[in-house]
């Protein structure tokens, strides 16, 4: 579940996205990329924003502040923004 409103600080994004899957053993993730893919499908669809892009704030709640640049184009939408490695790992086959 995903909720979209206005940023908790005013200046520093244009919009706050708060991701939530307690079935799944995360009450809420801080910064999550594929969800804000689906967010500005919803964004763009139902015109709830005007520009074609937009910067998102993610995760000051939990205190993992992290910050989204989202750009609407065509049928394309890119993501941005800084990451930090949590987990690295490999699959052996």
């Amino acid at each position: 579940m995903w909720l979209l409103g206005p940023p908790a600080q005013q200046g520093e994004a244009d919009v706050e996205v708060r991701s939530f899957a307690p079935a799944d053993g995360i009450p809420e993730d801080p910064v999550f990329g594929s969800g804000n893919r689906w967010v500005a499908a919803l964004v763009r669809r139902d015109g709830i924003l005007k520009g074609r892009s937009y910067i998102v704030s993610q995760g000051r709640c939990i205190g993992r502040d992290g910050h989204v640049a989202v750009k609407l184009e065509d049928d394309t939408i890119w993501l941005g923004g800084h990451a930090v490695t949590c987990i690295n790992g490999s699959l052996q086959i």
